[in-house]
């Protein structure tokens, strides 16, 4: 590229992506402390379950023209929250960052097939593992077109690892307190929140303060805000994403979430994108996460 040729300007949604498909299915005991959207319960039954919902989403954005990448995950060692690789990688071109995770378990994720194959297509890698918890893009909510992060607190978003996550990308960010309907701060920003090209999903309720709240809407001016409630939000409707499909954007969610919003919300949203509702269940009953959690964008 020539001196004068413009830079490629930023997109905020992914046409690729990498999923990990699970190889086991449990409640995971190291994450239940802080992960109040996750039940301990496990039923009988859950890896078919898991593997069948799994399976759905994958056929569901196949079909809808994203591009999925799909490892299996190896029994070993156990990982069971392995189907949310968005928490300990993310990419930009040409860039791979990989994440400090809690629990020993989720930092077990990193396994070499997942890593050889991210190895090979981003050659620039930023490290974080070995600061405090920072998980990825459950912890920041990413504005890339205008690189700016939103981070809620909570022991998995450490605001030291942020700062020097953030000096290091090239991103300003909003830093703010939670809490949910039982008062326990939010673990993971984007069960509480989402940002598409024109668009953002809000939990404002969920956000202590109003000066933070303030600052969150001052910075989303621009996008089109859909307030969701705490029970909304309990329901996994703050756990959406935009992906580019072959026909235009793509607004993917898991039915629960789906169901809990109105239709004012839907017809928000479906000006911006495609709804895409998909039956996972199983997974966001034993994982605690939902659809955004399960994708990986591939930029």
């Amino acid at each position: 590229m020539s001196d004068g040729d413009p830079s490629p300007q930023p997109i905020q949604s992914a046409s690729s992506v990498l999923m990990i498909r699970p190889s086991t299915a449990f409640s995971n005991p190291e994450t239940l402390a802080d992960n109040s959207f996750q039940s301990p319960a496990t039923p009988k039954d859950a890896l078919d379950r898991v593997q069948g919902e799994f399976d759905g989403l994958v056929c569901a954005l196949d079909l809808r023209g994203v591009a999925v990448t799909v490892i299996q995950d190896l029994p070993e060692p156990s990982t069971p929250d392995a189907m949310f690789p968005n928490n300990w990688f993310s990419t930009e071109p040409g860039r791979l960052t990989l994440y400090p995770m809690l629990a020993p378990s989720r930092a077990a994720e990193a396994k070499p097939a997942v890593l050889g194959h991210l190895r090979s297509r981003y050659p620039e890698v930023l490290d974080l593992r070995g600061l405090p918890p920072l998980e990825g893009t459950g912890s920041l909510v990413l504005d890339r077109v205008n690189r700016h992060a939103y981070a809620a607190r909570s022991p998995r978003t450490s605001p030291v690892t942020l700062a020097q996550w953030a000096i290091e990308s090239g991103y300003s960010f909003t830093v703010f307190d939670t809490a949910d309907g039982e008062g326990v701060p939010v673990y993971h920003t984007n069960v509480m929140m989402a940002v598409g090209t024109g668009w953002a999903i809000l939990c404002t309720e969920s956000v202590i303060g109003n000066e933070s709240r303030l600052a969150i809407l001052e910075q989303l001016e621009g996008r089109e805000v859909i307030e969701i409630t705490p029970s909304q939000m309990a329901r996994f409707a703050g756990n959406m994403i935009e992906l580019q499909g072959a026909h235009g954007p793509v607004i993917a969610m898991s039915a629960n979430a789906y169901g809990s919003l109105e239709s004012g919300q839907i017809r928000q949203l479906s000006q911006h994108g495609e709804p895409l509702a998909v039956e996972i269940a199983t997974i966001e009953q034993i994982g605690g996460g939902s659809v955004r959690c399960m994708v990986a964008e591939l930029f």
